[in-house]
């Protein structure tokens, strides 16, 4: 032993061989882990500290147990193997199908089980392969299309047999995962305990649990106990290697030892700091930790009330454990359970109706605590917290959610609510959008705001929302806002333009939706979705996705797209009627104008498919007049039936048509008539004689049609003020030659000052050259004479 011993060690500080590494992990290992148990030596069993990444020699290292080593080389294993999977590379799943079958056999023995006890992700894996496997196996195109090699056709036929032999003994415990996995599909249980509710992950060891006891007896906890282990714990937090949920444990077990209310105050909140860690920024927290972090806030707050000196209290000045600041870091975490809980819908999949619908009724928990801990920040005089406390509650009360049971054969919003969700009286939000107008900044200010503009959309109350919108002026500098505040922007206003829509307000309804539809970018601008760049990175990226709104808040793009196109028809098709021969006209709706004209080019036009295609066939019908040919198209779209109250909506659609189509009939054929009938145009139409009379008086009035009454005969008198067809070609022809022959003229000017200024050039370069000449000749002259005087 010696002299192993001191190969160890000069192996250890001088380069020894693997060999003598080896000798020396085989001379400190238990008789029970005489078996090889990873490829890899590890180093960090033999360096003090080496778990955490610290050169501390006075730190203690965490001896882990047995039983926790083989749980972390299952999830290694059950990782490998599912790259793997995703690989296709059944040789080495089949490789180490075997070696996992090994380390379960351990795990059994370690924690005192049998094969009616097994590994819960055991048994989820041999679950997930043997799924896999029966959808691969004698599947030739899978075969195919995967271009397997020889040996892995071999490796996918032999772990036929090998499954059937290794998953008899679980079968039980197989079926009793399938029930459970079923269940989680159909929303009965939460994801989090689909694996850790199949089987106890207790070892057995009794003996054990009686010395920890005994142990915990004899110990006496004080206040410097305390404050020493819970400095230990926070030590070790965010090292290498450390388990956290080991730690939330400790300091659970910690906290009734807790020897005053401070103590049991900074335990609670490092609890709470802890389970965030367990969460990565990428993913959202689960269900059943949310809901633990809520119960210990609530903890908090029952002893902050109970002594409110807590709040301003501090460790001793002989303590060296680090404190937490009370009154910051309740709102923080308040703050971060509603991210996480925003998150959690975003990430959850809303086809299984049954678990999103319970994910979303936990609103419930959450807008109560933010209430009790707005109450207990009204104590502190802490208007920030405050303000911002009313801004999540306006965030989750604001909108009513609907859920389509019925299929839109509802009569009212109230038929459709979701039971169990948060609901709130006007006044109550009234209430709180005040007091945020009182405290808030100006962000704070213009979220409070839109918020109670859209409950007010939403209950029908559009007349009240649209003034408080235009009181408000945000639209004069919304463009200068956060990102965020665009977003909520951009879905009050379509909001309102459906709320003008169902109250019948044309005009208005398009002015609010016409911004949203002219990029074409609507998902974007709503937060419903996004665009593939190849300019975007991945973080950009993760940005966008993180401001996407969760299912049950999409605004139906559908209806809007539907609400819109309507609009567009009944504005822009009598505006292009009326100045059909203007060319300087400006469209109402230049989407619709662009997509007539497409239509136009096309030689065939064949029958409408897609709904946009059903538009452009309803415009095109109202222009001919045809107003019973635009409706049955309009109303023919699928969509309707997801519309509350679609009957009366496409009544108020149906008179619209015809009014617009009166007023498109007479803009079109009027100079080709004398005289109309107001009861033909009655019986046309079918409109009463009074709104016949109603609608061409406006025209007549607004100087649109020049026309008249004969209150005798009952007919409209046209007077020919307005040019025919061909005088209108020859106006336009006309004008594009005065525009050619100005256009000739300019060209003709910007010629002769070119010519000007050559010949201007040209003037200067010769008068420049003739003095230059008359200057030499002079110069000669001059020479000429003096060299004549001199030969004298």
């Amino acid at each position: 032993s010696c002299t192993t011993r001191n190969r160890t060690m000069s192996g250890k500080f001088w380069g020894g061989s693997d060999s003598e590494e080896e000798e020396e992990e085989d001379f400190f290992s238990d008789e029970e882990d005489g078996e090889e148990e990873g490829n890899k030596p590890d180093a960090s069993r033999w360096v003090q500290g080496a778990a955490y990444g610290s050169d501390d020699e006075d730190e203690k290292r965490e001896v882990r147990a047995k039983t926790d080593r083989l749980n972390d080389q299952l999830e290694e294993r059950i990782d490998s193997m599912r790259t793997y999977i995703q690989d296709n590379d059944w040789k080495l799943i089949a490789k180490d199908f075997d070696d996992l079958n090994k380390i379960h056999q351990k795990w059994l023995s370690a924690w005192g089980r049998n094969a009616k006890e097994p590994a819960p992700l055991y048994i989820a894996f041999l679950v997930e392969l043997q799924d896999f496997h029966e959808k691969c196996y004698g599947d030739k195109k899978y075969i195919k299309d995967n271009k397997l090699r020889p040996t892995d056709k071999k490796a996918l036929n032999g772990m036929q047999q090998k499954l059937k032999r290794n998953n008899a003994p679980y079968t039980s415990a197989m079926n009793r995962f399938r029930e459970r996995k079923a269940k989680v599909d159909a929303g009965e249980l939460e994801e989090e305990d689909l694996i850790e509710e199949v089987t106890k992950d207790k070892p057995i060891n009794d003996d054990a649990d009686q010395d920890n006891e005994n142990e915990e007896k004899e110990f006496e906890w004080t206040v410097a106990a305390v404050d020493e282990q819970l400095t230990e714990i926070i030590a070790s937090r965010g090292r290498k290697g450390c388990d956290r949920n080991s730690q939330i444990k400790k300091l659970e077990d910690l906290l009734t030892h807790a020897q005053n209310n401070f103590q049991s105050v900074q335990i609670l909140l490092h609890i709470i700091g802890m389970q965030f860690d367990t969460t990565s920024m990428a993913s959202h927290m689960g269900t059943k930790v949310w809901k633990r972090c809520i119960e210990s806030i609530r903890q908090v707050m029952k002893i902050i009330d109970a002594a409110p000196s807590v709040v301003k209290e501090k460790n001793s000045v002989d303590s060296q454990t680090p404190t937490i600041d009370v009154q910051n870091s309740i709102f923080h975490f308040v703050e971060r359970l509603e991210q996480e809980y925003f998150k959690s819908l975003q990430d959850n999949d809303f086809q299984k109706v049954a678990s999103y619908v319970a994910r979303m009724r936990d609103v419930t928990l959450l807008i109560e605590l933010t209430e009790e801990v707005e109450k207990l920040y009204q104590k502190f005089n802490d208007t920030e917290a405050v303000v911002k406390a009313i801004l999540i509650q306006l965030k989750y009360r604001h909108q009513t959610i609907q859920l389509n049971e019925n299929q839109g054969n509802t009569s009212s919003i109230e038929d459709s609510i979701c039971l169990g969700m948060a609901t709130a009286t006007e006044e109550e939000i009234e209430t709180l959008a005040k007091r945020c107008f009182k405290l808030g900044d100006e962000r704070q200010k213009t979220h409070a705001m839109l918020y109670f503009i859209t409950f007010l959309v939403t209950h029908d109350k559009y007349a009240k929302a649209r003034n408080l919108m235009l009181m408000s002026h945000i639209q004069d500098s919304v463009t200068s806002a956060d990102v965020e505040t665009q977003i909520l922007f951009n879905r009050t206003m379509a909001l309102i333009g459906l709320g003008a829509f169902r109250a019948g307000n044309i005009s208005d309804c398009h002015n609010c939706l016409v911004d949203l539809y002219s990029s074409m970018k609507y998902k974007e601008l709503l937060a419903q979705g996004t665009t593939r760049h190849a300019d975007k990175g991945a973080e950009q990226e993760m940005i966008e996705s993180r401001r996407q709104m969760p299912y049950h808040m999409h605004i139906n793009t559908e209806i809007l797209e539907t609400v819109y196109f309507i609009c567009a028809i009944l504005l822009e098709v009598p505006n292009s009627a009326a100045n059909a021969f203007d060319s300087k006209r400006k469209p109402i709706s230049k989407i619709l104008k662009k997509y007539l004209e497409l239509n136009q080019r096309q030689i065939f036009a064949g029958p409408p498919e897609a709904p946009r295609d059903y538009f452009v066939a309803a415009a095109k019908a109202l222009i001919r007049g045809d107003w019973e040919k635009c409706c049955s198209l309009l109303f023919s779209l699928s969509v309707w039936q997801y519309i509350t109250d679609s009957e009366r909506l496409k009544k108020m659609v149906q008179q619209k048509i015809k009014e617009e189509g009166v007023r498109t009939f007479l803009f079109t054929v009027s100079v080709n008539y004398d005289s109309f009938s107001a009861e033909r145009l009655s019986s046309m139409f079918q409109l009463d004689n009074n709104e016949i009379h109603k609608i061409v008086s406006r025209m007549i009035v607004n100087d649109e049609l020049q026309a008249s009454w004969d209150n005798e005969s009952g007919c409209i008198v046209m007077h020919k003020t307005e040019p025919s067809k061909l005088q209108n070609l020859a106006l336009q022809f006309s004008e594009k030659v005065v525009n050619l022959a100005e256009n000739n003229e300019k060209l003709l000017e910007s010629r002769n000052f070119h010519n000007k200024n050559e010949n201007r050039s040209e003037s200067q370069g010769a008068r420049k050259v003739r003095n230059t000449q008359q200057r030499s000749r002079h110069t000669r002259e001059v020479v000429s004479r003096r060299v004549a005087h001199k030969q004298n």
